[in-house]
């Protein structure tokens, strides 16, 4: 079934597009690797690619740069669409604190731009700053900081979606009061490709804090923190993240062995010193 559908594709897509074969084994989802990988350049080539998968009825795995694949449960996928090259930061306005830009475009990348006017997207998915805007938001994936923050949901304004049928959609806007009827950005947020391709999104950001500290302390066992991390969580300090780190099978049977209670403090210098 390879070459029949690389053949189709060839025809479909702009050169460079269309993914070595032997590539194809580096993007592989529950050890079996898909007939294709394509990194469109557009929304457009993102259509055509997805109305043809649905004539063909070819199964489609949405990706940014690979790195979560196999985090949504188990998938058989034909081809995985990569939004890689989609990732052009298209508009960003520092006064008003929000952005637009390609989901292939790296939070890393995205970071180094806000940085240099004392901002970030305060999102700390698993792999760090490493995966793409677009997979972000696709998974919903938030780390310990959404419990200052918030999750991908709480900060995108808007996004394009190609559909499984190819159709370019666009919801939202670039303000934080644009919502009029069902909310259909925070519908795809999280939905994990199900509902197509996400392309874009415009999200608002935050101020960058003065001070980043994070604080380890050690304990003989999980159990032996959690009164710290619970007078921790219930304080009035500026705590933007608190983690509990456990040996496996800890907390509940708590089997002994060191544990961590790791806790993150943002904000000026005063708050931090305090």
């Amino acid at each position: 079934m390879t070459t029949p559908i690389r053949s189709l594709l060839r025809d479909l897509v702009a050169p460079g597009a269309l993914l070595p074969e032997a590539a194809s084994a580096s993007w592989a989802v529950e050890g079996r690797a898909p007939a294709a990988v394509l990194a469109p350049s557009s929304e457009e080539e993102v259509g055509r690619i997805l109305e043809r998968a649905s004539q063909e009825g070819w199964k489609v795995l949405p990706a940014g740069f690979g790195k979560w694949l196999a985090g949504g449960g188990p998938v058989k996928a034909d081809l995985v669409v990569s939004t890689q090259r989609i990732c052009e930061l298209t508009e960003y306005e520092p006064a008003d604190l929000t952005f637009t830009a390609g989901a292939g475009l790296s939070l890393s990348a995205l970071a180094e731009v806000t940085r240099a006017h004392g901002q970030w997207l305060p999102l700390d998915p698993p792999g760090g700053e490493e995966g793409s805007l677009g997979a972000a938001m696709a998974t919903g994936a938030a780390g310990s900081l959404r419990q200052w923050f918030g999750t991908p949901r709480d900060h995108a304004l808007g996004l394009t979606l190609v559909s499984g049928d190819g159709r370019v959609l666009r919801w939202g806007g670039r303000v934080v009061k644009n919502v009029a009827g069902f909310d259909v950005t925070r519908l795809c947020i999280g939905s994990w490709g199900t509902l197509g391709v996400i392309t874009s999104v415009s999200s608002r950001l935050f101020p960058l804090p003065q001070e980043d500290l994070t604080l380890v302390l050690g304990g003989s066992t999980a159990s032996s923190l959690l009164p710290q991390a619970r007078a921790m969580a219930l304080s009035s300090l500026p705590l933007a993240a608190i983690e509990l780190l456990a040996p496996a099978g800890g907390v509940q049977g708590d089997p002994g062995g060191p544990a961590e209670l790791v806790v993150r403090v943002l904000g000026s210098t005063e708050e931090v010193d305090a």
